[in-house]
């Protein structure tokens, strides 16, 4: 998909292919709920506060952006912040597909 394309710019949402349910954001502050990195893509779920108050299922773009997650000390009590793609049902949002992971943005919990 190209994000250039049919692109519309509104209070920094940008609404992609808005008949298909799918709005991308960037620099949204992210943190991790749950994983389970054994399956693809089943059992992770996320929470970004920010578009939904209770945690979504969680896909990647790519390997190298989930492992950008992944890795390293404490990366499960980090906030991250990435750029989204957020998918919806019923008007709803149901899916968070991360897109980009700002890493040197990143920064653990329990800092102030």
């Amino acid at each position: 998909m190209n994000i250039s394309e049919k692109s519309i710019a509104n209070n920094g949402f940008i609404f992609v292919n808005c008949n298909f349910g799918t709005h991308i954001r960037e620099k949204q502050l992210f943190k991790w709920i749950q994983t389970n990195f054994d399956k693809i893509n089943v059992g992770n779920k996320g929470l970004i506060e920010n578009i939904y108050k209770e945690p979504l299922r969680v896909t990647f773009i790519s390997d190298i952006i989930k492992n950008s997650m992944i890795g390293g000390q404490d990366w499960q009590n980090k906030y991250y912040l990435v750029d989204v793609e957020i998918q919806y049902a019923d008007k709803k949002p149901k899916l968070y597909k991360i897109i980009n992971n700002h890493e040197e943005e990143s920064f653990l919990i329990d800092d102030n």
